[in-house]
């Protein structure tokens, strides 16, 4: 920790200028001397004005739980809650007239009360007296001070202050803090009980990322005598253009990845999705205190994905299942041979309508492209090509369907002919392509958009199967059969392909500053629209659930003959981070 001390000149008067900076290592484990220092510097309200610092205002939950921690809340024994409820309110009613002068020589100084302070009662009386002098001391308010607070940029708590001041005058709370617990003490300390943080400095250090947005709580402007919202009003709806080069921001936006990851592995499991993924560094120096590991692109991964979201198709409804690399912004890797579980629709009320077939191979794929100096944007392409024949599928559509039975006489025979037969129809997506110009923009620090515009294409294919089977009988006038012969016809073919292509476009939107990131997307392609929707609830710093929602249906015609009216897939992708 070291403190630096700026003199600046400004219209001949000279100001000292206090601030923290911390050393670009991290900060080393601070001794007794460096926390004193550091509580000197606090504790005089003149050093805010000018530091490199931002303060957060603890809201009432948060509060609650640090004050049960730092200052516990007395607990009435089983003997004291023996006294009878007459007496418990007499006592009430005697240490609240004497306030946080209460004691016990102080009750007892009233002859009523003396007379009933004996036994269970006596305990009662130490338990009320020990409940208003908890009243009387402990902290109002607690602010968290940090570095320089940005949106989305590193940062370190330096510490936690508490105030018995009621005013609402920041300047005096500030002013004579009761307590400064510095950031030694608070990554020596645990968490509040129920907290999924292991740490009281982790605790705050959530707190600060998602409620720095919230009304009242970023008090900096004030603490730094630049005046308060009156003066400064907090700016609603403004954007900036998220730089090409942040491409990371990109694929976060479309992936809807809101957790801030402080390790640097990520394993994601659904139904429908399996993925791990590692974050790594490629330069170990840049990993300090705090670092968030997946704001730059994954080092490397694997994924097992289901879908054709390219041309609106979800999930298992596709009947396709690719196994791809995954590094940067790229991912490539192999369609497989199989439709997996995605039978399981069925139990989700989905109506599958595709086949697969062979080997494939599929790639997406998101870069920029400086053609000028100007944010150019990122460009995403996207194409899949599957190899071989069409599998018959378990869900075909019945074209055709009918048994035959026709006796005939000739002469003295019986001709007996037999036939059943059927016609069905599967449905196989050949390839596909997407190419897209991406940009996006952030809006309040938290929330993200990303557009894209551009056109897609890809080939269907009808495949048909002919199965039948016939039986052909001579029978004589005495009964004896004297020809008996009998075929099969199994035929699977290509009937037709078609070529389906037109504009794709793709809006999609992520908000992250709230107890509940959630997200949304919606892509238009072919006169039908693809939406999804999802919900974070996060577990802890390193474990969430999401809550997702995929719906496909046609827009501006009817549903193609391989297509249902419309679609809707749930699934709860299971997020872990370590």
């Amino acid at each position: 920790m070291k403190h630096v001390l700026v003199r600046s000149c400004r219209t001949g008067a000279w100001a000292t200028i206090v601030f923290i900076g911390i050393v670009c290592s991290g900060i080393p484990a601070a001794g007794q001397t460096s926390d004193a220092q550091l509580r000197s510097i606090l504790s005089k309200f003149k050093n805010y004005r000018y530091g490199n610092i931002s303060i957060f205002q603890l809201d009432a939950e948060t509060m609650k739980g640090v004050t049960q921690l730092l200052n516990p809340e007395p607990v009435i024994t089983e003997s004291a809650k023996a006294c009878a409820a007459s007496r418990q309110t007499q006592i009430d009613d005697k240490v609240a007239e004497l306030g946080c002068a209460a004691d016990l020589s102080a009750l007892q100084d009233d002859e009523e009360i003396k007379r009933i302070l004996r036994g269970e009662c006596i305990d009662y009386a130490k338990y009320a007296v020990q409940r208003k002098q908890w009243e009387c001391n402990t902290f109002k308010r607690a602010y968290v001070v940090t570095t320089r607070y940005i949106a989305g940029k590193p940062f370190r708590v330096v510490a936690l202050l508490t105030s018995n001041s009621e005013s609402r005058i920041l300047g005096n709370v500030l002013a004579s803090p009761r307590d400064i617990y510095t950031y030694t003490q608070l990554r020596q300390s645990a968490a509040p009980a129920g907290s999924p943080a292991k740490t009281l400095y982790e605790y705050l250090y959530n707190f600060v990322i998602q409620q720095s947005e919230a009304e009242g709580i970023n008090v900096t402007a004030e603490a730094q005598g630049l005046g308060d919202e009156q003066f400064i009003p907090k700016l609603y709806g403004v954007s900036l253009a998220v730089k090409e080069d942040d491409v990371s921001t990109y694929v976060r936006t479309t992936d809807g990845q809101a957790m801030e990851y402080l390790k640097s592995r990520e394993l994601m499991v659904s139904p429908d999705l399996i993925s791990y993924r590692d974050y790594t560094p490629s330069d170990p120096s840049l990993v300090s205190e705090g670092y968030i590991y997946n704001r730059t692109l994954p080092k490397y991964g694997v994924e097992l994905r289901y879908g054709l979201e390219t041309i609106n198709y979800p999930s298992f409804f596709s009947d396709r299942v690719t196994l791809n690399a995954l590094w940067g912004s790229n991912r490539l890797g192999v369609i497989l041979p199989t439709n997996g579980w995605s039978s399981v629709a069925k139990s989700l009320g989905v109506q599958r309508t595709m086949t697969y077939a062979g080997w494939g191979i599929n790639g997406m794929f998101d870069f920029p492209l400086k053609i000028t100096n100007a944010n150019t944007g990122v460009f995403n392409i996207a194409a899949s090509y599957v190899f071989g024949d069409a599998r018959q599928s378990d869900h075909q559509r019945i074209l055709e369907q009918a048994s035959i039975v026709d006796r005939t006489t000739q002469a003295i025979d019986t001709i007996v002919r037999s036939e059943s037969y059927s016609r069905a129809n599967d449905y196989l997506v050949r390839f596909t392509a997407q190419a897209h110009y991406t940009f996006a923009i952030a809006i309040d620090s938290g929330n993200f958009f990303r557009f894209r515009i551009g056109g897609g294409i890809y080939s269907r294919e009808l495949w048909e199967a002919n199965n039948g089977a016939g039986r052909y009988r001579v029978i004589n006038q005495g009964g004896t059969v004297r020809i008996d012969s009998s075929y099969t016809v199994n035929r699977w073919y290509r009937v037709d392909t078609r070529y389906i292509g037109g504009v794709s476009a793709r809006i999609d939107f992520m908000a992250m500053r709230v107890t509940t990131p959630y997200g949304l997307g919606l892509q238009y392609f072919d006169d039908a629209i693809f939406a999804q929707a999802w919900l974070l609830i996060p577990l802890s710093q390193q474990i969430g659930l999401r809550f997702d929602g995929q719906y496909f249906a046609p827009l501006l015609r009817d549903p193609h003959e391989w297509e249902t009216a419309s679609v809707f897939l749930p699934t709860l992708r299971v997020i872990y981070n370590f």
